[in-house]
């Protein structure tokens, strides 16, 4: 899947912000922080392709989220939902002594 920059940028700021805060993320919200140049409604609707792919939306975020509660450094602009979920289950189990 090839994504163009705008939309890894924004998949970046979604995720890092939800990791941070624990709490969704808006588009005003990324507008304001990540520096994209554009308005809050081309942000909502790359958000919805984003969500569309599989790649955002409140799933993703809480794989993510559990993932850097067990201490593991991922890049949400690399890691897919998968890659994501295996370094979650290695993490737990390391802590788990499993």
């Amino acid at each position: 899947m090839d994504l163009s920059d705008r939309k890894r940028k924004i998949l970046r700021a979604v995720i890092e912000s939800y990791i941070q805060n624990a709490e969704p993320v808006g588009s005003k919200a990324i507008v304001e922080n990540a520096g994209l140049g554009v308005s809050s409604a081309t942000v909502r609707n790359e958000m919805a392709d984003l969500e569309a792919l599989g790649l955002a939306g409140p799933a993703m975020n809480r794989v993510f989220s559990r993932v850097r509660a067990l201490g593991v450094d991922i890049d949400p602009a690399v890691y897919t939902v998968e890659q994501a979920k295996e370094a979650f289950l290695k993490a737990y189990r390391g802590k788990e002594g499993v």
